[in-house]
């Protein structure tokens, strides 16, 4: 099957459409890779395609990280991430490695990984040769993501905005020879001059 030119796209609702397109006339299941910092809506999406795609599994490293925290120490159930971030960071490799196993061996038509995959290095682990692999990229403007990190109580003390910033700088758009096909998530609401923020990135539409 043929690489597919960059795709733009609004609402979740079409990355849903195109992901069911992708699960039927692709020669093999599909796997979801989405590209962005903390905040920039990744989880929402994963669990917005979950009530829309009947055979699909969301591959989480924070809930991996939740699941290995309890098994550590069941009696601190219902701490916050900044507690299970602490404990965790020397489990990292860890956890990278159980949502990698993860993946290998869904059965689902189409799974979404739920990290942020900012660089080639960081993915290149989760783009698997037996999967038709999707890039989703979260084009947002930083004071947007900054803003939606903000109103997430969960991990806004354990996830300072130095971090959320690093992060931003550091995600790179999925090139072509990495995946079968790319997608632009620039959401409805946000317009592409209200920021001056937004980093630049030449012509993507020549990527």
């Amino acid at each position: 099957m043929k690489k597919f030119n960059i795709i733009r796209v609004r609402k979740f609702l079409e990355i849903a459409l195109l992901a069911k397109a992708f699960a039927i006339a692709a020669p093999k299941p599909v796997a979801l890779i989405p590209i962005g910092p903390q905040g920039c809506g990744k989880t929402s999406l994963g669990l917005y395609l979950s009530r829309k795609i009947r055979s699909f599994e969301m591959i989480s490293q924070d809930e991996i990280r939740k699941s290995l925290f309890l098994q550590m120490h069941p009696e601190e159930n219902g701490v916050g991430f900044e507690r299970i971030y602490e404990v965790l960071r020397p489990k990292e490799p860890e956890i990278r490695r159980k949502a990698i196993e993860a993946l290998k061996s869904s059965t689902k038509e189409v799974v979404y990984v739920d990290r942020m995959n900012l660089t080639p290095a960081s993915r290149s682990d989760f783009i698997v040769p037996d999967r038709f692999n999707v890039a989703i990229y979260f084009d947002l403007p930083l004071d947007e993501i900054l803003r939606r990190h903000k109103n997430r109580p969960d991990k806004v003390l354990a996830i300072p905005d130095h971090i959320v910033i690093s992060c931003f700088n550091m995600a790179e758009f999925p090139k072509r020879d990495e995946f079968d096909a790319r997608v632009i998530l620039s959401p409805i609401s946000i317009r592409r001059e209200e920021s001056g923020h937004r980093k630049d990135k030449g012509n993507l539409s020549n990527e």
